[in-house]
């Protein structure tokens, strides 16, 4: 039986109510849902299922056999958005724990710029992903590529897989997702005779030299938002998968349940920050104040803690309709602290993410209503005293610091800081010995998603008490490719309980301003046509959603008018049924 909507589409029973619980509340069912990660869901095979753990082993060989001629082997993790960042993030982690520079590649739609800003329309170009991982390769004899699509759903990512697959001499290909293989999506793909599900078909019928994984972690806390379980479920496979393949590489004799081990690490962490729970309150509700009052949130933070700042902060508009500048990341170092291909991208771009740009540019302006949150993680006390200290005597809003570290000394220091809200987490570096027998770098990895799992809850719950959520659905998400302009009409079809046609019907009305929609436009099948135009506006999916209430008569200027009047648009609604 084929579902009407994919796992990573469904909403997720445990947040049904999550946009009328407060902080604390929101906290504790993002929790409940982020748990699926690890307990499973439903009847689906999960991370710990036995398929999939060997699966994992086998692309960890596969990977250090690679490993071990770096000059003339390649690497490559790519994906879109957060898949994409993620793809950046761990490739760039490796290439700098094992030294093998040369060896690991990333890539990711629309280019390094994505790292920091939303381009969605890239990842509806597969012959652009095929094109980008040819000269990502060139000159490599032999390439483990592995492509993130978490709903299996992405043409970029489909393109290069099946450019794998038509040269598996020289390429072993993995396909990361966390949908069952027939829940691929089977929509058409622009100027291509493919889907993505005949992609997956396909690597099932070449499983010598083509992988899947694909662990269900259940449908996301807030509908569709991949960034969340989804993007966490891909950096733990990731790290998990490349620590292994980092021990054997240098012929290490691994057991045969370290693959279980290192998740079971990433557990605890998990455990861990559940813990955190009453802190993380506070700070989603300071930040869902600053929404409210207009203010920002500025994330600063010092290396790989600050570079999930600025991932958290780059999912933010496209997910919510937000603004670039409603939440921004900096970092200790800018562009050389984060060390992309295409280098400095502040002036080409105008994506400024240095902390002395931070310090000149940005502090000057902070007002009552703005929120820094500050991330470190410290492996001495040194850091905290050099770095932190400075920066909050500083600045003349409310603040948050988020530490984490293994180190006593450094949480001694962390409870005397003068800020609002301190979330400290000790990992428990002695327990995760005992599990597995990876080097340091595994605490790194640890810690950075731990502070994801943070940062992750405070956007997520202060986008939720702004209103950007009805339910548990993204009422504002932008229209802005393929896959986001069939979520907009699932969107607008569940809340209005109308048919697809005329959820369908709505939203192009709200992207083309018209009461009554011209033929042409009806009739016009290419998705491409109506996302050019939609991608530049706001208030696509709010002003279709009224447009679509039977007992109610807006029109497009109306329902515009009052969404301008409340942004909320589940108030509108109730108040005028």
């Amino acid at each position: 039986m084929i579902m009407d909507k994919p796992i990573t589409e469904l909403s997720n029973f445990v947040t049904k109510d999550i946009d009328v619980a407060n902080a604390d509340g929101i906290v504790r069912l993002l929790q409940q849902a982020e748990s699926q990660i690890f307990s499973g869901y439903s009847l689906y095979k999960g991370v710990y299922d036995h398929c999939i753990l060997e699966s994992v082993k086998v692309i960890a060989h596969n990977i250090a056999g690679v490993l071990k001629d770096p000059c003339k082997n390649a690497v490559v993790i790519s994906g879109c958005g957060t898949s994409g960042r993620l793809a950046f993030a761990v490739a760039k982690f490796f290439a700098h724990v094992s030294g093998n520079n040369s060896c690991y590649r990333y890539l990711i739609a629309g280019g390094d710029k994505v790292l920091l800003r939303s381009l969605e329309a890239p990842e509806d170009d597969f012959q652009r992903g095929a094109d980008d991982l040819q000269k990502a390769v060139e000159g490599k004899t032999q390439v483990v590529f592995i492509g993130v699509s978490c709903g299996l759903s992405a043409p970029y990512v489909a393109g290069q897989l099946n450019y794998c697959l038509d040269h598996g001499d020289r390429f072993t290909s993995v396909l990361l997702g966390f949908n069952p293989t027939d829940m691929a999506r089977r929509t058409p793909i622009a100027n291509w005779d493919k889907t993505f599900y005949d992609v997956v078909k396909r690597m099932e019928q070449n499983c010598e030299y083509a992988h899947i994984i694909n662990p269900v972690v259940g449908p996301e806390p807030i509908t569709g938002s991949t960034r969340m379980k989804g993007g966490t479920a891909t950096k733990m496979l990731l790290e998990v998968i490349f620590s292994m393949a980092h021990l054997l590489s240098r012929d290490h004799v691994i057991t045969p349940t370290v693959a279980i081990d290192l998740i079971q690490c990433y557990e605890l962490a998990w455990r861990q920050v559940c813990l955190l729970k009453d802190s993380i309150s506070k700070a989603v509700q300071l930040a869902g104040e600053s929404l409210l009052a207009g203010g920002h949130i500025y994330y600063v933070g010092c290396k790989r803690s600050g570079l999930i700042g600025m991932i958290d902060a780059s999912e933010c508009p496209p997910t919510f309709g937000s603004s670039f500048t409603d939440i921004q990341g900096f970092v200790a170092g800018g562009y050389s602290t984060l060390d992309n291909d295409s280098g400095d991208l502040s002036e080409a771009e105008g994506c400024y993410i240095d902390l002395d740009y931070f310090r000149d540019h940005v502090m000057p302006q902070l007002s009552s209503h703005d929120l820094v949150v500050v991330t470190m993680i410290c492996e001495n006390s040194a850091t905290a005293d050099d770095w932190l200290q400075p920066l909050l005597h500083a600045v003349c809003c409310k603040t948050v610091v988020v530490i984490t570290t293994d180190c006593d000394d450094v949480l001694d220091k962390a409870i005397s800081i003068s800020c609002d809200v301190t979330i400290h987490q000790r990992l428990p570096s002695r327990t995760i010995a005992t599990l597995c027998s990876c080097e340091d770098h595994m605490m790194l990895c640890l810690a950075q998603i731990s502070i994801k799992w943070v940062l992750n809850a405070i956007t997520t719950g202060a986008h939720v008490i702004k209103g950007k959520v009805f339910s548990n659905l993204m009422a504002d998400v932008q229209v802005s490719n393929n896959k986001l302009f069939y979520r907009a009409v699932g969107i607008i079809k569940d809340i209005a309980m109308v048919t697809e046609a005329e959820a369908r019907n709505c939203l192009l009305r709200s992207i083309y301003g018209k009461d009554q929609l011209p033929s042409n436009i009806v009739n016009d099948e290419n998705i491409a046509h109506h996302i050019a135009k939609a991608t530049t506006m706001d208030k696509v999916v709010p002003v279709a959603l009224l447009i679509a209430q039977k007992s109610q008569h807006y029109t497009i200027s109306t329902a515009r008018s009052a969404i301008e009047q409340d942004p909320v648009v589940q108030r509108v609604i109730s108040a005028t049924n």
